[in-house]
């Protein structure tokens, strides 16, 4: 069962999430040759085609110590702002090992706060 996790971000900000794969025991795990997808959507039942943000990456940032990072720019969250004080989504971490075996990891709410300083020069 994939853990749920309630995820909350600034909207019109730039988001790193490092995921780090493991073994029970701890060890890292290889990801090389893994895809993990991370999506956004209003609504579970949507298409991914209709996904608000989906981000796909195959080039890991320590793949041998089983680290990745998903980027969200500052322009793909502002467009999550909504005219409410916090956007509510959902979303997903999936990943395919090199084995071609597909698992959901987590899942949950995806809040998007309005940020107060609206400058960016």
């Amino acid at each position: 069962m994939p853990e749920t996790v309630t995820l909350k971000i600034v909207g019109g900000n730039t988001v790193n999430f490092i995921l780090t794969f493991t073994d029970d025991a701890g060890t890292a795990i290889d990801i090389t040759g893994w895809t993990v997808w991370m999506t956004v959507k209003e609504n579970i039942n949507d298409a991914d085609a209709s996904a608000k943000i989906q981000k796909k990456v195959t080039s890991h940032t320590t793949p041998l110590s089983g680290i990745t990072t998903i980027t969200m720019s500052a322009t793909e969250t502002a467009g999550l702002l909504t005219s409410t004080t916090v956007g509510r989504y959902i979303h997903d971490i999936q990943i395919k090992n090199a084995s071609s075996e597909i698992y959901t990891i987590e899942i949950g709410p995806f809040l998007v706060e309005t940020r107060v300083t609206l400058s960016t020069s």
